[in-house]
């Protein structure tokens, strides 16, 4: 028998944490870099660019799909790129610190 692969660092402690501080400080960049983004290109290239560059992330991934999952999947990029449009427009009348602050303070609203 063979001995037991060693433990990485993702099997450490610290790992799930750090990734998920790494997460969060991302997903709280989106409204200030989607607002910059707004004021220095149109706002529907910024969505089209940031849709086609996931879109091309996660094309390696395209022929392993379930075929159940197709309808799923794209169902699920409609509304995606339904919230991403719906913010860019958002981030041109209103502040990026009020629109995280409401969407994140009262998510139900």
């Amino acid at each position: 028998p063979s001995p037991p692969p060693s433990p990485t660092f993702m099997d450490s402690f610290w790992a799930p944490r750090i990734l998920l501080a790494l997460a969060s400080i991302l997903y709280g960049t989106n409204f200030p870099l989607g607002y910059l983004m707004n004021q220095s290109l149109p706002p529907s290239f910024a969505t089209s660019s940031r849709l086609l560059l996931s879109f091309f992330c996660l094309l390696p991934f395209l022929p392993s799909l379930s075929k159940n999952l197709i309808t799923a999947s794209l169902l699920c990029g409609v509304f995606t790129s339904t919230g991403y449009i719906s913010q860019s427009i958002a981030l041109e009348t209103v502040d990026p610190s009020t629109v995280g602050k409401k969407k994140y303070s009262q998510p139900c609203n």
